[in-house]
């Protein structure tokens, strides 16, 4: 496919990349707490994800360390039986 980009074969627009307020450049640093997770993908409707994003602007916090935080207190406030 890039052979045909290149050929002028396909227009590329170019428009500017749109990275995630969330996304973390690199591999975390061997050591860091993050170093020893997995990801998880999740899906948030539209509200919760403002709240969040919100939320996270004027904490400096991570939108992962307040879901695992939030996932942390729901466990233990419903621990399965």
């Amino acid at each position: 496919m890039a052979e045909a980009i290149e050929a002028g074969e396909y227009d590329v627009p170019d428009l500017p990349a749109k990275i995630r307020p969330d996304y973390a450049i690199g591999r975390p640093t061997k050591g860091s707490p993050s170093a020893t997770t997995r990801p998880l993908a999740i899906r948030l409707n539209e509200n919760d994800r403002r709240m969040l994003e919100e939320h996270v602007s004027r904490t400096g916090e991570t939108m992962g360390s307040v879901v695992r935080a939030a996932i942390g207190e729901y466990l233990e406030r419903h621990p399965a039986v």
